[in-house]
């Protein structure tokens, strides 16, 4: 196991396919245990992400829906940092 920290451009990786994608869902699947933290921030930074490229036809309403994939593991998956660690 071992421990990650996620930005939002990675985290967008896990919903969308993009370059990168592929390696970010491997390190995030439940199985491997790893643990994964964010900011706080990078909740609303992804949301900001996927409405932007539904916006801008990148992503299809279809797309779009895997915010409610991030939701549920926002919740029950990723760690939120609140302080820097010590």
């Amino acid at each position: 196991m071992a421990v990650y920290f996620l930005d939002s451009s990675a985290v967008v990786k896990r919903y969308a396919q993009e370059t990168g994608s592929t390696w970010v869902e491997m390190l995030t699947e439940p199985q491997a245990g790893h643990r994964l933290y964010l900011a706080r921030i990078t909740a609303v930074e992804v949301v900001a992400a996927v409405a932007r490229r539904q916006r801008g036809g990148a992503f299809s309403a279809a797309d779009a829906a895997a915010l409610a994939d991030f939701a549920d593991d926002l919740a029950h998956q990723y760690c939120r940092l609140t302080s820097p660690p010590v």
